[in-house]
């Protein structure tokens, strides 16, 4: 009787065997991948801005001001994914361009007309074509945005760090996704991409820090007072750090203030002027218009609504 159990017994293991081996292997648990520590995060973005030559003072402001706030990481996130994504959208510029668009733009002009003719006088820029951007870039001044702008490159900044833009690569199959863009990469060329573009922005980023620490330091700006847009622009120019530095001018102050109408249009012709810009020229107008944002569509839809106006 036992031998007839035990024999039983090695059948029904047997069976119990071949039966396991038909089905796939059980794969071990993915673990969670560590999630990335904030803290960490920003003691090793000091270190490097702090090496790449920025002053250890404003440094330590942007800390204070920033990162010490509940959520800061998840906002710089916001802040970065549409930097380093940005080569997977295409700006509709033409879009800009509408009767209503037109009639607006020309009661500026009448508005302020003196600003334009002393701009127009002094760079030989057309008035049309300084009201026609100014339109384009913040609608007259009705659209600055309302981002701080030292947190701003502060943020890009952070693509730099491999497990921030780890956290970019992770979105990158959605983005393509919903891309609209004539020419679309495939996934492993668009994580490529988004790599390169990780680190050039991020180096892009510290040098518009570097910028505003000297504007904070010679006290030319309320750097930490300054708004703008997702990308860093100020002012109804829609000037960056760099641009201001260089461009910026005004007939009656020593700091030109690009929330001013009068400095906003004298600076907009300042910087077109040393960019090439030539009254008889289009070609030269184009190229002027592509140093201000390098965008084809974008110069044409300026010069269309000047020319209209």
């Amino acid at each position: 009787m036992l031998k007839e159990l035990l024999a039983l017994s090695l059948i029904l293991t047997s069976g119990f065997a071949c039966a396991q081996s038909s089905k796939a292997p059980e794969l071990p648990a993915i673990e969670n991948p560590t999630p990335i520590d904030p803290a960490r995060v920003s003691l090793d973005q000091s270190a490097a801005l702090i090496q790449s030559g920025i002053p250890e003072s404003f440094v330590r402001e942007l800390e204070k001001r920033y990162t010490r706030k509940k959520k800061w990481f998840q906002d710089a996130l916001k802040l970065v994914e549409p930097n380093v994504f940005g080569f997977m959208y295409q700006g509709d510029y033409l879009k800009h361009d509408s009767a209503g668009a037109r009639k607006k733009t020309s009661r500026y002009l009448l508005a302020h007309q003196n600003s334009f003719k002393a701009a127009e006088k002094r760079y030989q820029v057309s008035s049309e074509s300084i009201a026609a951007l100014l339109w384009v870039e913040t609608k007259l001044g009705k659209s600055l945005g309302n981002h701080p702008i030292p947190f701003v490159f502060y943020s890009i900044a952070l693509s730099g760090q491999p497990s921030v833009c780890q956290e970019m690569q992770k979105l990158t199959e959605g983005k393509l996704a919903k891309s609209k863009t004539p020419e679309k990469p495939d996934l492993q060329t668009a994580q490529k991409k988004l790599q390169e573009r990780c680190k050039q922005k991020s180096e892009w980023a510290i040098e518009e820090l570097k910028v505003l620490a000297r504007l904070e330091e010679s006290k030319k700006l309320d750097v930490f007072g300054l708004r703008g847009s997702f990308a860093g622009a100020f002012g109804l120019a829609q000037f960056l750090p760099s641009s201001y530095e260089k461009y910026a001018v005004s007939d009656y102050r020593k700091r030109p203030d690009l929330f001013l109408i009068s400095d906003a249009i004298l600076s907009i012709g300042n910087f077109l002027k040393q960019n090439g810009w030539k009254a008889d020229s289009t070609e030269s107008q184009t190229l002027a218009l592509y140093a201000y944002n390098r965008s084809r569509d974008y110069g044409q839809v300026i010069l269309k609504i000047a020319e209209a106006l």
